[in-house]
């Protein structure tokens, strides 16, 4: 008879724990139909085969289990894996698990604070020097704080903390954002800084899985000479082969308009090109424009103050037809003939149920450059009606309705980013994306640049970070607290103390000091070898001189042999020519005095062939020695450039 096996039965999903709690939170199916797993211990298959619900409940009094529900309670955070059983479906879930301050040992939480101050620090755009008595401040504001009494931060520390620590930890967060994403949008602009310094500032915009909505984040700053194409279009594919990003997943540029950024888009897609990819272009941004415009029109609106009554008048009558001119130009130069951008209303919840609107989806799911295959763009009308037909709880597009002191009646909208993260987090029966073709098409529409706003209000950031008074800043430094800055903004939303310090952030930090010194290192060896090199390159550039001296010295003496050599052949060709008049004449004595003179003659050219041969051999011997000199100069420029490349 065989052996009676009891499945997981699903209604287990309904009970609850002794203390009251559903054990749906960290019961799973196993691998097979008699085991199941906890998600919070972390286990690996459990049987259930033999005792059934006993089993769960006796691994519910299990104390690991006891200890880990109950600082899951206590909102920390474990992050687990879970393959399911069939190929298709294997997820990471994060459960909140153990409060990280309470796993922190005490030097942990001496960092801990150290990075906090650290962190109000660049929010408020504290000098360096700043730090250096808050350590005392604290300790006599505090004087039972243990973790007062260990603070130490000053001005160089926090240099390091920044440029080394917090700011390359933020940044290799946003990376790893970066990397996940579908696509993303580079937005950059550059202005001469408080360094008269070029600065190119990057950033990216991508939809936020972690916030659910679209994001523009700070990426890195770039310090150019000329800012010339070459040079921008350098820096922004050297700074994404260095942090590994694939250029391929670029979406568009958000630039300006002037001629050099043109420049700069047409290479960037050419560079595209050659991995089987291509921008989405939608014309390029006016805020320059518009900017100068109000800027114009505030000037004029002060000196209008000072104007007679008729002299305002007729000038208002011309700001009229100006506006007319105005609005001939926007039809001109704005994007309104765009159907691509016109079908974008597709995305408006009151477009959900029009007629057209699945045909409109598809063309705009076209439009995106290899973004989806051809069975994905199949699916988009599937995929449509059924969001036409999904109950839409109204509290995802209306944020607010209210009446103002008139009785009128006042709608205020969720953001269109807020609505569609409610709509394609719906889940199928299954626990699957209910629309996952629709997602890529939505989340990749919605980070399209609107213009380049951002990258203009970094530039209002930097004046406040890197002041009139912080010049000699490292672009190390620069780097640091704008990432800083933008991870305050994005993990805490404005507020320091809101920002998670996790363990590895921790890590950096301590770690901040020997990343710094190592670079130190490195570039004192970078530096050293430079040096060596230009002594020795100093001294070949003395043996180079003394070569070409000797080498003009001997083209010198070359030239005059020859200019001897060519006399002494005239003397011989006189003395044969007296000497055919002589014999013609039978005159013995001139023909013995043309004998001599040819004697001589040939004598001297013998000379001075064999000196000329001389000169030649030397000017050789030298002429080869030069190229070897420069061959091996060129070789150790080559090698220099290659170690600075592979050290930073």
């Amino acid at each position: 008879m065989p052996d009676y096996k009891t499945k997981l039965n699903q209604s287990w999903f309904n009970k609850l724990d002794s203390n009251g709690n559903s054990v749906k939170m960290w019961l799973k199916q196993g691998s097979s139909e008699t085991t199941f797993i906890c998600t919070i211990c972390r286990t690996g298959d459990l049987d259930c085969s033999n005792k059934g619900w006993k089993a769960v409940e006796q691994h519910m009094q299990n104390e690991k289990h006891k200890y880990n529900l109950n600082a899951l309670k206590n909102n920390s955070q474990l992050t687990f894996s879970i393959s399911a059983t069939t190929s298709f479906t294997s997820s990471t879930h994060t459960i909140q698990l153990v409060d990280p301050n309470k796993l922190l040992l005490f030097d942990d939480q001496v960092s801990q604070a150290e990075i906090l101050w650290a962190l109000k620090s660049v929010q408020n755009a504290f000098s360096y020097k700043d730090s250096d008595d808050v350590g005392e401040l604290l300790r006599t504001m505090f004087p039972d704080s243990k973790i007062a009494q260990k603070f130490s931060i000053q001005h160089s520390k926090m240099s390091y903390v920044i440029s080394h620590g917090l700011g390359p930890y933020f940044r290799d967060l946003l990376i790893k954002d970066i990397k996940n994403c579908e696509r993303f949008v580079l937005c950059f602009d550059e202005r001469t800084n408080n360094q008269n310094k070029k600065q190119l500032d990057v950033y990216f915009r991508y939809w936020s899985s972690q916030k659910g909505l679209v994001v523009t984040r700070y990426y890195r700053t770039i310090l150019l000479g000329h800012a010339q194409v070459n040079v921008v279009v350098d820096g922004i594919l050297g700074a994404f082969r260095t942090d590994g990003i694939d250029i391929s997943k670029l979406l568009m540029l958000s630039r300006d308009n002037p001629n050099v950024n043109k420049t700069v888009e047409k290479m960037i897609n050419d560079a595209m090109t050659k991995v089987n990819a291509e921008l989405l272009n939608i014309g390029t941004c006016n805020l320059h424009v518009i900017h100068n415009g109000f800027k114009a029109g505030e000037e004029a609106r002060r000196l209008l103050v000072d104007v007679s009554a008729s002299d305002r008048a007729t000038f208002f009558h011309d700001v009229k037809m100006i506006y007319h001119a105005i609005a001939d130009n926007l039809k001109k130069h704005l994007p309104l003939k765009n159907t691509f951008l016109k079908d974008l209303h597709v995305l408006d919840p009151a477009s959900r149920t029009k007629e057209d609107s699945a045909d409109t989806m598809i063309r705009v799911g076209r439009a995106i450059p290899k973004l989806l295959s051809n069975a994905e763009i199949n699916r988009i009308r599937h995929e449509f009606m059924m969001y036409a037909a999904e109950t839409i709880d109204q509290s995802w597009y209306i944020k607010n309705k209210y009446h103002d002191s008139d009785g009128n009646n006042h709608t205020e909208y969720q953001q269109i980013d807020y609505y569609w993260n409610k709509v394609l987090s719906l889940t199928t029966s299954f626990g699957l994306p209910k629309y996952p073709t629709l997602s890529k098409i939505v989340k990749n529409i919605l980070i399209i640049s609107h213009g380049n706003s951002d990258a203009q209000r970094g530039f209002s950031i930097n004046e406040h970070i890197v002041t009139e008074n912080r010049t000699l800043l490292s672009l190390s430094s620069i780097n640091g607290l704008r990432s800083t800055w933008d991870a305050i903004k994005f993990y805490g939303v404005g507020s320091p103390h809101r920002v998670p310090i996790k363990i590895d952030m921790v890590r950096a930090v301590q770690k901040s000091k020997s990343v710094y010194n190592q670079e130190q290192l490195s570039l004192k060896s970078l530096a050293d070898r430079e040096k060596e090199q230009s002594e020795k390159h100093e001294h070949t550039n003395e043996e180079m001189k003394k070569l070409i001296d000797r080498e003009n010295q001997l083209l010198s003496r070359q030239k005059g042999l020859q200019d001897e050599q060519k006399k002494a052949q005239l003397l011989v060709g006189e003395g044969r020519q007296r000497l055919d008049n002589a014999l013609k004449k039978a005159d013995i004595i001139d023909a013995q005095a043309a004998n001599a003179l040819i004697g001589a003659g040939d004598e001297q050219v013998k000379l001075i062939s064999d000196e000329l041969f001389k000169i030649t051999h030397e000017l050789l011997k030298i002429q080869s020695k030069r190229k070897n000199v420069l061959s091996h100069v060129q070789k150790k420029k080559q090698n220099m450039t290659t170690t600075a490349n592979d050290q930073f």
